[in-house]
């Protein structure tokens, strides 16, 4: 499927489309240009499926934090988002774990994994544990999509 304009990303994603150019313009978010022009104009930018699911992480994480706390793991995040296009189950029971100053990004797939490190903290630091499920969520639903443009194309 190819990548969506910057407004259905934002209504697929829940972030609005200003914050999904700001992002893009600071670097957060690495979506792709229509026609190569260079600058970040929302309108001539393609939205990949894990770049969306990075934008619903982001917006997850910044009900508590500042969006750069994650910005050293954005390519280990893109990773397993791209994994998760493929297949979203490979998100199952993956728990993601923040440890906030000094910041470290850990996916714990298992309640003790993540009691561990609660007890192995620094003082002081900071824990933030969310959920992949709306992510999950939305891979789901852009397979389901593209899995229709495909009958659709076999059907022509």
């Amino acid at each position: 499927m190819e990548p969506l304009s910057t407004q259905k990303a934002a209504t697929l994603t829940g972030v609005p489309e200003r914050t999904l150019n700001y992002w893009a313009s600071t670097g957060l978010l690495s979506p792709s240009r229509r026609d190569g022009r260079g600058g970040y104009a929302g309108k001539s930018l393609r939205w990949p499926l894990e770049e969306m699911m990075l934008a619903r992480t982001i917006r997850e994480i910044t009900q508590v934090l500042p969006p750069d706390v994650l910005r050293p793991f954005l390519d280990d995040l893109r990773g397993i988002f791209r994994e998760a296009a493929q297949d979203p189950s490979c998100l199952d029971n993956l728990t993601p774990v923040l440890l906030y100053e000094p910041t470290e990004l850990h996916l714990c797939r298992s309640s003790k994994e993540v009691q561990q490190l609660w007890e192995n903290r620094k003082r002081g630091q900071q824990m933030i544990t969310w959920g992949f499920e709306e992510v999950q969520e939305l891979a789901i639903k852009w397979k389901e999509v593209k899995e229709r443009q495909d009958d659709r194309t076999v059907l022509e």
